[in-house]
Parts: structure tokens; C-alpha cells; sequence
């Protein structure tokens, strides 16, 4: 056995900081420069090495996989449905809390909301469907024929020797490991052991202040709202069946003379609709006029600098006049000649 000796290191003496006292530096000889051609010794290993050092190490990254979970999730489903089924297809009282539930489920939300929408959906694509699934049906009768005749009976049979054995097997010791061991065993003890005590300490003068002054103000007030609520219900009822007889009554009354009212205006109404757009249709003209007399002169200006620096053909005075009495619809109405319902309607607008 070899024994490695240990040999002290003697600490450094300790050196004042002081300006006298550091070392000068020295100027280091001028070496050679080398001849052309010639690599120094050492300057690549040297940047190859600052580089690696530079170039932090990248480390693999871990994928993250989501089969065991999926897996875990389907097998609780499979478990569920095999349960349920077991438990559900012959409880017909509906006894047991997962029959009842699925009861509720299948009566409020299932045959309401969406079983309608899947015979409604059926119902409109039949007529669609029909042509490819005609010659399906042979090979989809002989299969049920043969599932019916074959497979029914031994599943049926497979079905109930598996809810036998689970509940004379599996079910009793699941009930020990679930119920008397984990939930009474561990669960119950640390939780009335450990977060019990904290909660009731931190939470009692909450719990005093709700129960002591909180709950009979609610109360109290709540009585005083019932109460209240039942004094004045008929009164209320009254006044509501009074206000629909008298609305009902003044809306037969007033009927006839808002028809003779809207038949005696209705002339008139016309007249003025049509005084408001031709008078609009005489301002749209003067705003032509306007435009020409002052926005015209510096649009031809514009157009002939333009033209000047684009090398493709200028647009025209006549042809920009004429697409914009288009678009702002300045018409003659005066003159007699065909408005154009485009136009008018944007006059009018």
C-alpha cells in the first residue's frame, strides 16, 4: 500500500497595496516577428481554444411526453364505462348515486339539447347520403345478423363472469385499500392531526363574527324582505293589471284618429320628401358650380405637373370632370333630363 505524503504550503507574505511598494512593469524583449509564411506557435490552439470557450455548451433538451398520462386517462374511461355498465344495466330504480347521475345528465342536457340536433342533422342529410349508403346495406345486415347471432351471447356471457369476479374480488379489496386505508388510515388522520388545528385557529373569530353578529342581521333582514315581499305582492299585481287595462284601452281609443291622423298627413309628407330632394338635388349643383369656379383651376394644375414627371399618359381634365360628377352626383334637375338612381341617391345621401 503506497501512502501519498501531504507537504505544507507556505502561505505568501502579506504585501502593503500602497503605490511604492507595487511592481513595476516591465517592457518583455521585442521578439522576431516571424518570416511571412509562418505561423506563430501556439496562435491557433490559442484562438481555437478561446473560441470553444466562448461558444457555451448546448445541453440536449428533454422532450416531455404525454403518453403515460393519456394512457393513465383512458384506462380511469375504459374502468368507468365497464363499472357503469356493470352497475347501471340492471338498476332500473336508479338506487345507485352514478345511475342517478347519468339519469339527470341524460334527461336534462342529452335528450333535449342534443339529441334533437342529431336526428334533425340525420333527418336533412338522408336524402344526400342515401345514394352511397344503399349499397352498404347488405354487408351492414349481415354483420349485425352474425353480431346478434355470435358475438351477443358470448360477450353477454364474458360480461357477466367479469362483474361477477369483480364484485366478489376486486371491489372489497378496492373498498379496503380505497376507503380504510388511504381515506380513514392516512388522509383523515393528517388532515384532523396537521390542517385542522391551524385552520380552526386561524378561522374561529371569523366563524364568531359571522355566527354571532352576521347571520342574525341576515336573517332578520331577510324575514323583514319576505314579509314585506307578501304585503305588497297584491298591490302590486293590482296596480300592474290596472296599467295593462288602461294601456289597453287608450291604445283602442287612440287607434282610429292615429289612422285618420296618418291618412290626412301622409299627402303632405309626400310633398315635402319630395320639395327635400329636389332642393337637395339644386345644392349638389351648386356645389358642382363651386367646385369647377374653384377646385377645378388647381386640379388642372396638378394633374399637368403630373403628367410632366410620369412617363405614362396623363388623365385628362374631361375625364377626371367626368368621373367625380359621377361619383358626387351633380345632376341638372331643372333641365329635364334622366337622373341616373345611382346619382340621385347619392344627391339625396
Amino acid at each position: 500500500m503506497v501512502v501519498n505524503r501531504r507537504f505544507s504550503v507556505s502561505t505568501a507574505p502579506e504585501i502593503s497595496r500602497t503605490s511604492s511598494t507595487q511592481h513595476a512593469s516591465r517592457v518583455s524583449k521585442a521578439s522576431t516577428p516571424p518570416a511571412l509564411g509562418d505561423k506563430p506557435e501556439g496562435t491557433a490552439t490559442k484562438t481555437s481554444s478561446k473560441k470553444k470557450a466562448s461558444i457555451p455548451s448546448k445541453r440536449p433538451r428533454m422532450k416531455i411526453s404525454y403518453t403515460g398520462p393519456i394512457q393513465l386517462l383512458l384506462l380511469a374511461l375504459s374502468a368507468f364505462v365497464v363499472y357503469t355498465v356493470t352497475v347501471c344495466r340492471d338498476n332500473s330504480s336508479r338506487k345507485s348515486a352514478i345511475s342517478k347521475s347519468l339519469d339527470f345528465y341524460c334527461t336534462n342536457i342529452i335528450d333535449p339539447y342534443i339529441t334533437p340536433s342529431i336526428e334533425t342533422l340525420v333527418q336533412h342529410s338522408g336524402p344526400y347520403l342515401e345514394p352511397y349508403l344503399e349499397p352498404l346495406k347488405p354487408y351492414a345486415t349481415a354483420t349485425t345478423t352474425f353480431a346478434r347471432i355470435h358475438v351477443l351471447p358470448h360477450a353477454s356471457t364474458l360480461l357477466d363472469v367479469t362483474s361477477k369476479q369483480y364484485h366478489a374480488e376486486v371491489a372489497p379489496r378496492l373498498h379496503w385499500v380505497l376507503i380504510e386505508q388511504f381515506w380513514n388510515g392516512l388522509t383523515k388522520p393528517l388532515y384532523f392531526n396537521i390542517l385542522h388545528p391551524h385552520l380552526e385557529r386561524h378561522t374561529r373569530p371569523h366563524r364568531f363574527y359571522y355566527h354571532k353578529v352576521l347571520t342574525p342581521q341576515v336573517r332578520k333582514g331577510a324575514a323583514y324582505a319576505h314579509t314585506t315581499y307578501l304585503r305588497i305582492r297584491p298591490h302590486v299585481q293590482h296596480c300592474l293589471a290596472k296599467a295593462q287595462e288602461n294601456a289597453v284601452g287608450v291604445y283602442e281609443a287612440a287607434r282610429p284618429h292615429a289612422l285618420e291622423a296618418y291618412q290626412r298627413i301622409r299627402p303632405h309628407a309626400i310633398a315635402v320628401l319630395n320639395q327635400a330632394q329636389i332642393l337637395a338635388l339644386v345644392l349638389a349643383r351648386k356645389a358642382g358650380d363651386i367646385r369647377r369656379e374653384f377646385v377645378d383651376p388647381h386640379l388642372r394644375k396638378i394633374l399637368d405637373k403630373v403628367g410632366e414627371n410620369d412617363a405614362s399618359p396623363p388623365i385628362t381634365l374631361s375625364e377626371s370632370l367626368t368621373r367625380s360628377d359621377l361619383v358626387f352626383g351633380f345632376v341638372e334637375p331643372l333641365t329635364g333630363q334622366v337622373v341616373p338612381e345611382a346619382v340621385v341617391t347619392t344627391a339625396t345621401t
